[in-house]
């Protein structure tokens, strides 16, 4: 248990640990240092820090006898304060650059999100285009093909009425040709039997001439 004395003392914090809840304070008459435990700070803690003009009572630790600092405030008489309105004043700009930073940060972020989104909304754009055209392309293969199918069957149809219309020329040639020859035939046996029947004729003049000859001899 720390033990008061009757006088006070003036100096700065020149060593603080936070995580072990204490520090030493130089004393401005020169004398060795002072234990200060967090303990024995008037003001919340961190509201004292490292380099800070700070005034205390000297006590005496009741366990080990040593010197040590209590009840330690802040000495406003020698520009503390304005040291500390300076601390806090780049503590705040200090905050508020982080703020900025952050906000900063942040903002880049969105928009690199928003550069990526729109990036590869573009890119799905693009690929839903070539997609498209390639579909287009396929349509037009294949109606290409339709269209080629079509021709050839067409140009089939063509064909085959050709040959069914030389089918038939070929068929009336050769039955013109048959009526021709049927006709030549004809004309033929007309002709024959007009001979024949020329020749009897005269053969029947010539029996008749005969006879009547051999009754005149008579």
């Amino acid at each position: 248990m720390a033990k008061r004395e009757s006088w006070m003392g003036r100096g700065v914090l020149v060593r603080w640990r936070k995580e072990g809840g204490f520090g030493f304070i130089k004393p401005s008459d020169g004398s060795g240092d002072l234990f200060c435990h967090v303990s024995q700070l008037r003001q919340v803690e961190g509201s004292i820090k490292e380099g800070d003009r700070v005034r205390y009572t000297v006590t005496q630790d009741g366990l080990s006898g040593k010197r040590m600092a209590g009840n330690v405030v802040l000495d406003f008489s020698r520009g503390s304060r304005s040291r500390s309105r300076r601390r806090r004043r780049s503590s705040s700009s200090s905050r508020s650059s982080s703020r900025s930073k952050k906000r900063k940060s942040r903002r880049s972020k969105s928009r690199r999100r928003r550069k990526d989104r729109s990036s590869s909304d573009s890119s799905k754009k693009e690929k839903e285009e070539a997609e498209g055209k390639e579909e287009k392309k396929e349509k037009e293969k294949e109606n290409e093909k339709e269209k080629h199918k079509e021709k050839e069957k067409h140009d089939e149809k063509d064909k085959q009425k050709e040959k069914d219309k030389e089918k038939k020329e070929k068929k009336k040639k050769d039955k013109e040709k048959e009526e021709k020859e049927e006709k030549k035939k004809d004309k033929e046996k007309d002709k024959s039997k007009k001979d024949k029947e020329k020749k009897k004729k005269e053969t029947r003049s010539l029996t008749k001439g005969c006879r009547i000859h051999s009754h005149g001899n008579q």
